[in-house]
This record gives C-alpha cells, sequence and structure tokens, in this order.
C-alpha cells in the first residue's frame, strides 16, 4: 500500500510548543483503503449486469466516500487531541465518542464494524509513516553531526522523502515509539469499548421483555467502564432506573452504594475529600464486599477528568441507599451507612440532620427487635437455574443463582421463566427440568430446557466457633448456596449413575440412605447490583448414612440454638422467667426515685419499677389488689403470648412432635443400638451420642423458656412436648444401656456416667 505524503505545519516552530499535527487530506484517506474500496466495486460489477448497476455503484461509491472522510475526520480529531493534551486529551475525546455513539447508533451492521476497522488500519498505517519519517530524521541528524563538511542533498526523481524541516523534527521528536505505541493502545481500547458499547445496546433490544437479562447487560457495559468514573457512573445510573422501575429495593440500595464509593474514590484521588468524609471505597468493605472489589480500579490519570459531582452528592446517595435498604428489609446495613454519613454532620453541627438521622436509627432497631422477637424472619428466597439447549444461544449450558423475593415459591419461579422464554421461543419448544440431577445426553437439542432447583444460603463454620448464624448474616453477604439430593448406593453403580437411574431416591431404612451435597459458588456476593449471578464453581461432597445422621441432628442443634442464643440476649424475659426469687434485694440507688427513667429499660431497671409498684400496691385495699392482679395477670398472658417466637413454637414442636417423619429418635434408633455401633467407626458414633445429648439439653432449655411463658395458654401443648422429651431420654438410654439423667440446675441432660465424674471432679477442686 503506497504511502502518501502529510502536509506539515511549518508555522509551528515556537519552542516548547508542540507542533501543529499533519492536514490529512481526504484523498489520503481514500488512497488508504483504496484496495478494499476496488474490491467492492469489482464483486459490484461481476454480480449485477442489468441496468440498474451503475446506479447502486454510484451511491456505493458515496456511501464510501462519506465513511473514508468521515473516518479521515474523526482520527484526526483523536490525534490532534493526543498532540495537544497528550493521554488526557485523548480521554476527553474517548468519553464524548462513547456519548455520542450511544445515543446515535441502536444496533451493529457490518458496514459500522467495517468503518471501525477503517479506523483501526488507518491509525496503525499513519503511525508506521510517523515511525518512518522519525528513522529517517534520526539518520539525516546523525550523518549531521558526525560530517564537519556540510551534506549536499541530491534528490532525485524517484525521492519520496522531503528534507527535514524544523517543524518536521519538532513532529518527528513528539511521535517517539513509545507515545506511538500509546496512541494505538487508546485506539484499541476504545474501538473495543465502542464494540461493547454497540453490542449490549443491540443485545438490549432483542431481549427487551427479558428483565434480567436487561440488568446483566446494562452492568456489563458499567462494568466495562471500571476504570473511567464519569461513564460508570452514567452506566449505574441507568441500573438504578431499572431497578426502580421493577421495584427492586435491594439491588437498588446496592447501586446508590457503588455509586457513591465509586465517586468517594474519585473525590479522594482529586483531593477533594474532607477528612470527616469516607476515604474511598475502602471505607464501604463494612456494607459489602463486592463495593471495594468493583469499585477501587480506577486509573492513575483518570482522576483529570471533571465530573459534576460534589460531596453533598455523595451524601445524597448514601441517605438514598439507607432509605432504600430499610424498604428491602436489610435493617442491619442501615447502621454502617449511616456511620459513613454521621461524622460530617457531627463535624458540621448540623443537629437537625443528626437527630433524623437517629431517629431513622432508632426505628431500624425497633424494626430488628420487632421482627427477630417473631422469630420468623423473611428474607430473598434464591434458585439455581440452569439452561440446556441451542435455543438460548450465549446461555446454553450455564447455571445462575436467582435471588427473588422472600414470598415467591419454587412453582412460581418455575411458571415464571417458563411463560417468559414460551413466549420467546414457542409453546412447543420450552420445557421444565425439576430433577437437581439430568443426563443431557437424552435432551433433544432443538428444544429449550429449563432447569430449577431451590437452593439455601451456605456459610462454613469452624468447629471451634459453636454461635449459630443469625438470620441476617446466614443471607448478608453470601456467595455460596447449597442443595442437597438423597439417594440409594447400588451394587457396580458409580454415584452420578445412582443419581441418574430411575427409582425411589428414599428409604425408611436409614442405615443405607446416602445423599449428595453440592455447594455452588457465584462470582459475587449477594446481594450485588443484579438479581442474578452466574455459577463459577461447583463442589459435591457425598455422605455415608451415618454421615447424613451426624450432619442432620448437627442441623437441627444450630436451629434450635439460635433461639436459645436469642432468649438469652432478652434479659427481660429471663429476668421474668421466675427464677429470681432468691430472696436477695438490690441495694443499688436508682434514680427512678426521683422521677428520673432511663430510656435503656434493662433488668435492674424491671426490678426497681416492680418493686415500687409492688409498694405502691400494698398501700391499696385489698378489693382493688385482687381486681388488678387479675387484670395484670391477663394483660401478662397477652403479652408474653405475643411475644413468643412464631418460629421457635414451630421447630421446636416439629423436633418432639415430629408428625410428617419418625424424627431424630429414627437415626439413634439406626446407628446408637448397641449391637449396631461396631458397624461404624467409634468416633462417628461418640459424635453421634454427643450431638443427641446437645440436641435434648436445647429442648430442656427452650421447654423451661416454653413453660415460664405460655404454660398457662397452651399447657396441652407443653405437656405433650415436656413427655416426648421424657420419652426421648428413656429410649436413648434403652439404646445405650446406660441411664441419661436430667439436670434441672444446670439444664442439661446427659449420661449418668458423665454427671457422676464432673461432680467428684468439682469435690476434688
Amino acid at each position: 500500500m503506497t504511502l502518501s505524503i502529510m502536509n506539515i505545519d511549518t508555522n509551528a516552530n515556537i519552542r516548547g510548543k508542540p507542533p501543529s499535527a499533519p492536514k490529512i487530506r481526504s484523498f489520503e484517506v481514500h488512497e488508504t483503503d483504496q484496495t478494499m474500496l476496488n474490491t467492492s466495486q469489482n464483486d459490484i460489477h461481476n454480480n449485477n449486469n442489468n441496468n440498474n448497476d451503475n446506479n447502486i455503484m454510484d451511491n456505493q461509491n458515496v456511501i464510501s466516500k462519506l465513511c473514508l472522510d468521515a473516518c479521515g475526520f474523526l482520527y484526526r480529531l483523536w490525534k490532534c487531541s493526543f498532540e495537544t493534551h497528550h493521554q488526557a486529551g485523548f480521554h476527553r475525546v474517548h468519553l464524548q465518542t462513547i456519548i455520542a455513539i450511544s445515543k446515535l447508533v441502536s444496533e451493529i451492521s457490518p458496514g459500522f464494524e467495517a468503518t471501525l476497522s477503517l479506523l483501526q488500519s488507518l491509525a496503525q498505517t499513519d503511525m508506521h509513516r510517523s515511525s518512518e519519517m522519525m528513522s529517517i530524521t534520526k539518520s539525516i541528524t546523525t550523518t549531521s553531526s558526525s560530517s564537519s563538511m556540510p551534506i549536499k542533498t541530491t534528490t532525485t526523481a524517484t525521492s519520496t522523502t522531503p528534507p527535514p524541516t524544523t517543524t518536521t523534527t519538532m513532529y518527528t521528536k513528539f511521535w517517539t515509539d513509545s507515545n506511538i505505541r500509546l496512541f494505538l493502545d487508546d485506539i484499541d481500547d476504545l474501538i473495543r469499548r465502542i464494540l461493547t458499547v454497540l453490542t449490549a445496546t443491540a443485545e438490549m433490544h432483542r431481549h427487551c421483555d427479558d428483565p434480567e437479562r436487561i440488568v446483566d447487560l446494562q452492568y456489563a457495559l458499567a462494568k466495562s467502564y471500571s476504570s473511567n468514573p464519569a461513564l460508570r457512573r452514567t452506566w449505574l445510573e441507568e441500573l438504578a432506573k431499572l431497578h426502580m422501575d421493577s421495584r427492586s429495593f435491594t439491588e437498588l440500595a446496592m447501586t446508590k452504594l457503588h455509586i457513591a464509593a465509586l465517586m468517594a474514590e474519585y473525590l479522594k484521588r482529586r483531593g477533594l475529600l474532607e477528612c470527616e468524609f469516607p476515604q474511598g471505597c475502602d471505607a464501604f468493605k463494612s456494607i459489602s464486599s463486592n463495593i471495594h472489589i468493583e469499585e477501587s480500579g480506577l486509573r492513575a490519570d483518570s482522576g483529570v477528568l471533571e465530573i459534576s459531582y460534589t460531596q453533598e452528592d455523595l451524601l445524597t446517595d448514601l441517605n438514598e441507599a439507607a432509605v432504600a435498604l430499610e424498604s428491602a428489609g436489610l435493617f442491619e446495613c442501615i447502621l454502617p451507612v449511616y456511620a459513613l454519613v454521621l461524622p460530617v454532620y457531627e463535624y458540621r453541627c448540623q443537629y437537625t440532620n443528626l437527630a433524623q438521622i437517629y431517629h431513622h436509627i432508632g426505628r431500624v432497631y425497633e424494626a430488628i427487635s420487632r421482627v427477630e422477637s417473631h422469630g420468623h424472619r423473611l428474607f430473598a428466597s434464591y434458585y439455581r437455574v440452569t439452561f440446556h439447549g441451542q435455543l438460548f444461544e450465549s446461555m446454553a449450558g450455564k447455571s445462575f443463582i436467582y435471588r427473588s423475593n422472600p414470598c415467591q415459591k419454587l412453582n412460581e419461579k418455575c411458571n415464571e421463566l417458563l411463560q417468559l422464554y414460551r413466549r420467546k421461543y414457542g409453546e412447543n419448544l420450552v420445557e421444565l427440568l425439576s430433577d437437581n440431577f439430568i443426563n443431557r445426553s437424552s435432551l433433544d437439542s432443538n428444544k429449550a430446557y429449563v432447569q430449577v432447583t431451590y437452593v439455601e444460603p451456605y456459610k462454613e463454620r469452624k468447629d471451634s466457633d459453636k454461635k449459630p448464624l443469625t438470620s441476617y448474616e446466614k443471607h448478608h453477604d453470601v456467595q455460596q448456596f447449597m442443595f442437597e439430593t438423597p439417594f440409594l448406593r447400588q451394587p457396580g453403580l458409580s454415584t452420578e449413575a445412582c443419581l441418574l437411574a430411575p427409582g425411589p431416591k428414599r428409604s425408611d431404612d436409614l442405615t443405607i440412605q446416602w445423599k449428595r451435597r453440592t455447594i455452588l459458588t457465584t462470582e459475587a456476593t449477594f446481594p450485588h447490583l443484579r438479581r442474578r449471578l452466574e455459577i463459577v464453581q461447583v463442589t459435591e461432597t457425598d455422605f455415608t448414612p451415618i454421615d447424613s445422621a451426624i450432619d442432620a441432628i448437627h442441623c437441627k442443634n444450630q436451629e434450635l440454638m439460635s433461639h436459645v442464643i436469642a432468649l438469652r440476649n432478652n434479659s427481660t424475659a429471663f429476668n421474668n422467667s421466675g427464677n429470681s426469687n432468691d430472696g436477695s434485694v438490690d441495694k443499688r440507688i436508682s434514680v427512678s426515685l426521683i422521677g428520673l427513667h432511663s430510656p435503656v429499660l434493662t433488668g435492674n431497671t424491671i426490678s426497681v419499677n416492680n418493686q415500687n409498684s409492688t409498694s405502691q400496691n400494698n398501700n391499696s385495699n385489698t378489693t382493688n389488689n385482687n381486681s388488678n392482679s387479675t387484670s395484670n395477670n391477663n394483660a401478662r398472658n397477652k403479652q408474653t403470648n405475643s411475644r413468643i417466637p412464631l418460629l421457635m413454637d414451630m421447630q421446636l414442636q416439629g423436633a418432639l412432635l415430629p408428625t410428617v417423619n419418625a424424627g431424630p429418635m429414627a437415626y439413634a434408633q439406626a446407628f446408637l443400638k448397641i449391637e449396631n455401633q461396631s458397624l461404624y467407626p467409634s468416633c462417628k458414633v461418640n459424635r453421634l451420642k454427643e450431638l443427641f445429648f446437645d440436641f435434648l439439653s436445647t429442648c430442656l432449655i427452650l421447654l423451661t423458656y416454653y413453660y415460664n411463658m405460655m404454660s398457662s395458654v397452651h399447657e396441652a401443648k407443653y405437656r405433650a412436648m415436656r413427655e416426648a422429651l421424657d420419652r426421648y431420654r428413656v429410649d436413648l438410654s434403652n439404646l445405650l444401656k446406660e441411664e441419661v439423667i436430667v439436670d434441672e440446675k444446670e439444664l442439661r441432660i446427659g449420661p449418668k456416667s458423665s454427671s457422676s465424674s464432673s461432680s467428684s471432679s468439682q469435690c476434688t477442686q
């Protein structure tokens, strides 16, 4: 390809001023791509022989000429900005180019892709020519300096290299190898990002009826500009609009927090962030681990771009995120968000704003207390969704974790996905797969299959950490999910074959019941900017029958122990349990005697108030006391009845009075009989024994609390559960051939041998 000579601006000879970039004539750009144009014209002449061929060829020539001129102009703009303001200037043009293209172009056409290719080849050709000119100038300069005689240049008719001028020397000094490489890399990056925008825009038009796909594409656009705060903020704002339209408050709050963290990092790098403000995205780690990972990728030079974002905008985004979190029910997240805002208002002495925030925090704590006291807090539901079939194109074979509303059931999620994809691909071409494991070779390649499985959040806990996770901790910042599949081991078959084999997968005989636990790891943690995340890792573990029993009792203990911890944290409940009548007198002087009452009602405060009310009642007549005590008892019964956690009541009743299956004692019957213990490792048998004693002790603690709070309301239910607990204890004694006793003082159930040994050790001490 022939390289054209470029016109050099000879007026740019002022010292320190970069030379004006060479002017690219339209015929030069045309000449750069002359081969492509001639090929296109030859194809037209060969394939069309009618009278309209000339008109078509003329139109294509005009369009090609226009495209070439436009490419030349745009390239000239890129090059001038780079020469004048170096890389910072090119970043500005980069930003405006992306914004203009995203507004003007809605889909990719073959001609547009060819135009982008032409821009790349034009840049490479021009930079190659600049590199050659630099080499020629260097050789001439070296020859001149090495000779004391003036060099006489003879120009022949075939020479295409002009004598170097001052402007040429300055021009070649600017376009060094490093600048050329930097300029070409920036152009490649810009063209790649243009293609990303166009591809995502075209995909949005194609999948306008798929809300999750739209959110994914919008997120991909924002992610492609993780190093550019202006464009990333623009795409994140568009993502926030999508979540507002769908009323996805959790994702809306996360988007607001990401914007705030991004701009905090931007303001910090520009030196525009005061010390009382959150210092960059690192300050958001306690809210979500995703924020620091995704918002710390700003380029070192991105701070030179001026963005109309101030510290007040940062406060607004944080306050709006707190409101969205409250609507989503993620009350615990609000506290660390306000922890970023409060120092600012405290430093400014803006007491009205401080009062409003602390009032909001008070309402948040009341909401936490209310939902936790009921014991049945609703969080999001999660489902594994796998797409099979060529109809799904790029999603074929991929698996995702979907985050759904708390009240959405499995069948509702299945119907939602079926309706969506049947409208898209056809009523008879989309089918639902409900099994956890399927044989892909048996699927019809011409159909689309949607496999949906309910999963639960999974967080691995160390054995040393016996404290169970709270309901909020289980569902926040979670990256792993779990589901279990029962199966029966068959001789001569692998585990995969047993899982895919037809027939029943469950048995009443627990000694032959296996299960597989599948742990799914997602690309990020929930809650996220999106409602679905792709699964990047799958871990499978097979449990033997006794391992399944150990795991089942351990999970049941963790489930019940969470209620015990909640009750222990509620000091009021334990102070009212009736165990404090030991004759001791509180000698602490309380300010309540002079009419001052603390806003925090502790157990001691309640006891003092009770003593005062008792002394006042003693001064009343007996008739009033009797009537008042009767009404107070009724009111107290109603109040305590409302404080009983519903979930604790259900789970305790399910543990002691099972109606669906044989209950926990079925595992003891299968594995703890004396004649069966020799069939299993002794360490696992002992572990199962310990878990059973912990299970009975936890039930005893909850029943004690149950008796103190609800015996007068549900006396029959309490008596039935207490009888079931005693029956469990007797049955376990018969299985172990060892007496199992109840320690009412320590609220502990265990073998008599361990109790006697512990008491003897205490006597020795």
